[in-house]
């Protein structure tokens, strides 16, 4: 077959096939060219980068967003989802008296706390939510709102020691405060008050304000160990489980030697002698001599130590401190301590039998007064008694309290050498004086002895051998002393502590028994020691003597009567210490009211109302127990 066409030649149908093909080929690669060489349109380009820009910038708002505006809140959320540790209370050593009666308890008490990062984050939530605390726990709204939001802390307390219904209100409705929680403490409630207030002291609610007393100096063995519960909560702060990591441990309980009954006999008795005579201070310690033990130990005025343990605030605490009637001051033991007046008199005759100063045997004339020359003046200084004594030895001077007797041996008179006041010194320190005696309450003083730095003067000796001058006791280390001479001569170094023990499921175990700890084995000679019992003896048993009023009672009574000056014209410290039964002595009691108008006997009718109910009734309530 053959095709015409205006051509000058024929062309076979191979040939026509062939070149369409050709020219196929030719236009796709003109167009390939034309559109690789053809250039971009500049609209294109400004839209993408808008693009890039657009998705940047959105990025970038919702991270400072989330960073910056929301952070807070976002912070509290994820606060909320983790676990949460929080204590465990457990319950405080109990503190006992020698015959097992309970001297404290513990008792719940509820804080209302909160922790700000759990609050809602919206503002007017949160101010509904605070609204409505305010009405059930009686704070007004804008002070519980200063509280919260200025806390520092992840958790602060909102009220403390909420009441019970409250306590119930709140629990049935806790839902509606999210952010709050009830945290259960346990605080000390003490039983016998004041009594009992500078022993025991206290473990303050306020940790601004510390402890004292018992709880102070045995705080460790006390001291209750926490538990930890590990909580864990939600995005939202719900509660998803606990999980107790540790569990509490209770501390350790105090068994003391202080016998409640006497405690509470000589606070009675003593608190009413210092109000009949118009003074306002008066202290009595009683110690076991047989082993060092406390059985009492009496300081008025007291105070409220449940105030303490409870929570004070700091108006409160400064009206205490303000008030003469109160005072947190435990004078029986700590302080500088009082002149002793004629107290000291048998240790002075202790150190002169000792020193070869006399025998029991010297007897030594007494005049009314000793005048001796001063060495300045060339004239007479003259020291006087209250009475003419005439011939004494130590056993009357004792029992009557001799003064010229004592200022013979103490200074030296006529052929009286005399001790001279650094061997009068030496033999108080012997004896505890001047140093703390180490028992186990805190604020123990060391009272007062003479420097005898710069210018010292026979005169002054004198003052020192009846008890005055520049010197001072407490009255714990007047029965210190006194213990040893009652018992023949050992030091026992005073505790208040006998046992402490722990609570376990099948009873009570003991931990620690206290011993008695010696000071000093024989501070003095038995022979010697045993003079002065017999001058004590003499002044309960004599007529004239200075403690007869305790000869009627159903035991024999060993004592000693002191008063001392005070620097306040007529008024004067009444002391009196006495030791029972006299062969076997159980007991050593030290009475001292301050500041006595000079015509009343304030201490020594006091003392024998106390043996003889210790003696008496208070041993056939004890038999009658047995």
């Amino acid at each position: 077959m053959k095709v015409k066409i205006k051509f000058k030649e024929e062309l076979e149908i191979q040939d026509i096939f062939l070149d369409r093909l050709a020219q196929r080929k030719e236009q796709k690669e003109r167009g390939l060219q034309k559109r690789i060489e053809h250039p971009f349109q500049g609209n294109k380009i400004w839209r993408f980068l808008f693009f890039v820009f657009a998705v940047f910038l959105i990025l970038f708002g919702r991270t400072f967003q989330i960073q910056v505006i929301e952070g807070k809140k976002y912070s509290q959320l994820s606060t909320r989802n983790q676990f949460l540790v929080r204590s465990i209370e457990s319950r405080r050593g109990i503190i006992y008296d020698r015959n097992l009666n309970q001297l404290v308890q513990n008792k719940d008490a509820y804080n209302l706390m909160c922790n700000p990062a759990e609050l809602p984050v919206d503002e007017n939530t949160k101010k509904q939510l605070i609204e409505s605390l305010s009405i059930l726990i009686d704070v007004p709204r804008d002070e519980l709102t200063e509280k919260i939001n200025q806390a520092s802390e992840s958790s602060i307390l909102i009220k403390k020691n909420i009441s019970y219904e409250t306590l119930l209100c709140y629990r049935t409705q806790s839902q509606k405060w999210p952010g709050f929680f009830v945290e259960r403490k346990i605080v000390r409630n003490y039983n016998e008050g004041a009594s009992l207030a500078h022993i025991l002291g206290y473990v303050s609610y306020t940790e601004q304000v510390g402890e004292a007393g018992l709880e102070k100096s045995y705080n460790e063995t006390l001291q209750e160990q926490l538990g930890q519960i590990k909580i864990e909560k939600d995005a939202q702060g719900r509660e998803i489980s606990q999980e107790i990591i540790s569990n509490p441990q209770p501390g350790h309980n105090l068994v003391l030697s202080l016998d409640l009954p006497l405690q509470e006999k000589i606070e009675q008795v003593l608190r009413q002698q210092i109000e009949e005579v118009g003074a306002l201070v008066g202290n009595a310690v009683a110690l076991d001599p047989r082993t060092g033990e406390v059985l009492a130990i009496v300081s008025i005025p007291s105070y409220n130590n449940n105030a303490f343990s409870q929570g004070i605030s700091s108006k409160e605490l400064k009206n205490i401190e303000n008030n003469p009637q109160l005072s947190l001051f435990n004078q029986a033991i700590s302080g500088v301590g009082y002149p002793t007046g004629s107290i000291i008199k048998p240790i002075i005759g202790i150190a002169a039998l000792e020193e070869k100063v006399i025998t029991p045997q010297t007897k030594i004339y007494c005049p009314e007064k000793i005048c001796v020359a001063n060495r300045y003046t060339g004239g007479e200084q003259c020291f006087r008694d209250w009475k003419f004594h005439g011939i004494s030895d130590i056993y009357r001077a004792i029992a009557e309290s001799i003064n010229p007797f004592f200022y013979a041996i103490g200074g030296g008179y006529k052929e009286i050498k005399g001790l001279g006041a650094k061997k009068i010194k030496t033999w108080l320190e012997r004896f505890g004086w001047g140093e703390k005696t180490g028992i186990d309450l805190p604020e123990e003083g060391k009272g007062v002895l003479p420097s005898l730095d710069g210018a010292w003067y026979l005169g002054d000796t004198y003052h020192l051998s009846i008890g005055q001058g520049p010197f001072a006791a407490t009255p714990l280390q007047v029965a210190f002393a006194f213990s040893a001479i009652a018992n023949g001569g050992t030091l026992y170094q005073p505790k208040i502590v006998k046992e402490i023990t722990e609570n376990l499921e099948e009873g009570t175990r003991i931990v620690e028994e206290k011993k008695p700890i010696v000071i000093n084995h024989q501070v003095a000679s038995q022979e010697v020691i045993q003079v002065l019992r017999e001058g004590m003896r003499q002044a309960v048993a004599n007529v004239q003597g200075s403690a007869h009023i305790l000869n009627n009672l159903n035991v024999e009574v060993a004592a000693k009567t002191g008063t001392a000056q005070t620097g306040q014209e007529e008024y004067y410290h009444n002391w009196i210490v006495a030791f029972a039964p006299y062969q076997n002595p159980e007991i050593v009691l030290v009475l001292m009211i301050k500041d006595v108008p000079e015509q009343m006997v304030a201490v020594r009718g006091i003392s024998r109302d106390i043996l003889e109910w210790f003696f008496m009734d208070h041993y056939d309530k004890l038999d009658s127990l047995d």
